[in-house]
């Protein structure tokens, strides 16, 4: 509107508008109407001009309407209108058991939103006539179940903590009482070591707070670790349908596609290699290759990031390209689930590091992919390195002198298949390796804390504890909290070392704390330097913390 309506902006028109209002011809309400000029039923007025002059110019009392509605027993509430205008502010109005529904929406389809609307009064108990509503539907209407409803929960169960919370939170303090230690015990408690009652009761109730709140939250913690499947990839585990490869261009020249193509061939499935340049794929070319196909396939599987190209390893190619083909594949009208193979890109265990940080971003897009296109979203397996594939599944073939492909990695590549078969169903994040395939998991990580809930640090270290940035301000609250914990060395790095303000005096807080704190000026992305730095530990005192 041009100008602010129900205000002393509207007065100009008044005397227009009620000449205007004067030819209209007024009637009886038929239904009862509350008024948000007066805020309760409207009366014999609202049949009258001079109400609607009114109306113009004075204030909405909106909130008051709808509080004398709620008065009388309202609880439903439904606006009538081009858009959801009034039913957000009614809302604020009323309390959590009310139904507000708007009748239309804008930009919506007015057919879906009104039938959305009729089926949320429905529910909330207004009758409707739905033989008229959807004339011509079937009228049989069918009951909800008896039994209640089902809930699924998705938050991942904790640890059975309850039960023992008390006995493990008091275990060490009631150990430090036992044995007399007032000093240890005024450090628990954060108290001087001549506190009076009065000061020790509140101290004593916040630790105890404080236990119970990280007691709590240690329930919360989880890590991913890696199980051995339970179902072996036996023989015989068959495919079917046309599967589609993504290989880089070039790649079934390598050995490990090859395997990998000759063993999905050998499981039945119809094999059709799309050899792409990898490396920098481009969205619109890859679809217009993808559309090409025209028949509709079972599934894809992308070799994309098992190239030998060593830097692909140390780039984030593996992870674009991963990104591109998901997009070209949902251009292409493709919606077949999506198999990432990566080749080093997990760790399973202490002794398999990750070889490929590009390929594990493979990794990171495709738990997203899982997330955001459940649909069309296969899975992620990870193959070992090379180096690992050929002491596994070579010597045979060595000792024998000839070396065939496909038996050479022909074990990895039947778990392989075995895997995308569903011999492990339900399972989308995948590792094989020679000792077996392994499937990831989320397992409870609480933190390992001391008897009495400080010191954890000096039982595991015992050694030189390396603070980089430490004479900063968040570097030097960390060195505090080190020499709190009782880790007796510090070596403290940052650009400036002992020409950095305050150095002196955080170096003798340290030492009041029983902490020898050394302090050396080091780029630690220099790393010849730090390399210099680190070789002038003590060796009576290893370095055995970061």
């Amino acid at each position: 509107v041009s100008h602010a309506f129900h205000s002393v902006l509207m007065e100009p028109m008044l005397e227009e508008f009620r000449r205007v209002v004067e030819g209209v011809s007024f009637g009886p309400a038929r239904l009862a109407v509350v008024s948000t000029l007066s805020g309760g039923v409207a009366g014999a007025e609202f049949d009258t001009p001079e109400y609607w002059v009114r109306q113009v110019r004075e204030a909405v009392r909106f909130a008051d309407a709808v509080d004398w509605l709620a008065g009388e027993g309202v609880s439903t509430f439904l606006e009538v209108g081009p858009d959801a205008a009034l039913s957000p502010m009614a809302v604020r109005c009323l309390d959590d058991q009310a139904c507000v529904v708007p009748f239309q929406r804008r930009e919506q389809d007015e057919t879906v939103t009104a039938l959305r609307a009729l089926a949320e009064l429905f529910v909330h108990g207004t009758p409707v006539d739905w033989t008229k509503t959807l004339p011509g539907a079937p009228s049989r209407q069918v009951p909800l179940p008896t039994y209640a409803f089902q809930h699924e929960r998705y938050w991942l169960p904790g640890p059975a903590l309850r039960g023992s919370a008390d006995g493990a939170l008091d275990a060490g303090f009631w150990d430090v009482v036992e044995r007399g230690d007032a000093e240890e015990l005024s450090r628990v408690l954060a108290v001087a070591g001549d506190a009076s009652l009065g000061e020790v009761v509140p101290a004593l109730a916040s630790w105890r707070r404080g236990r119970r709140e990280r007691f709590e939250v240690d329930g919360w913690r989880y890590r991913a670790v890696w199980r051995p499947a339970r179902v072996g990839a036996g023989a015989g585990v068959g495919l079917s349908g046309r599967w589609l490869v993504v290989i880089p261009s070039g790649g079934a020249e390598q050995a490990d596609v090859r395997a990998v193509l000759a063993a999905l061939d050998a499981a039945g499935a119809e094999v059709v290699p799309v050899e792409v340049a990898a490396g920098g794929l481009d969205r619109a070319e890859l679809t217009v290759q993808l559309s090409e196909l025209t028949d509709h396939p079972a599934s894809v599987v992308s070799l994309l990031a098992v190239r030998d190209e060593e830097e692909v390893a140390a780039t984030a190619v593996a992870a674009a390209d991963a990104l591109v083909l998901v997009q070209a594949l949902g251009d292409a009208g493709i919606d077949a689930p999506l198999w990432c193979v990566t080749r080093g890109a997990v760790s399973v265990g202490d002794s398999d590091g990750v070889v490929s940080a590009g390929q594990a971003g493979v990794w990171g897009l495709g738990r997203v992919v899982a997330l955001e296109h459940p649909g069309r979203w296969g899975g992620l397996i990870d193959l070992p390195a090379p180096g690992e594939i050929a002491a596994a599944e070579t010597s045979a073939a060595v000792s024998s002198g000839a070396i065939d492909v496909p038996a050479v990695y022909g074990q990895t590549a039947e778990r392989l298949v075995a895997v995308l078969a569903g011999a492990f169903s339900g399972e989308d994040q995948v590792a094989v390796r020679a000792a077996g395939v392994f499937v990831r998991r989320v397992v409870p990580a609480p933190v390992r804390s001391s008897s009495a809930g400080v010191g954890e640090l000096s039982q595991l270290v015992g050694g030189t504890v390396l603070v980089t940035g430490g004479t900063g301000g968040l570097g030097a609250e960390v060195a505090r909290w080190l020499a709190g914990e009782g880790v007796g060395r510090l070596l403290l790095v940052s650009r400036r070392g002992v020409e950095a303000p305050g150095v002196a005096g955080l170096v003798a807080e340290l030492a009041e704390l029983g902490c020898a704190a050394s302090v050396v000026a080091c780029d630690v992305s220099d790393r010849a330097a730090l390399a210099e730095v680190l070789a002038g530990v003590p060796a009576e005192f290893p370095l055995c913390g970061v």
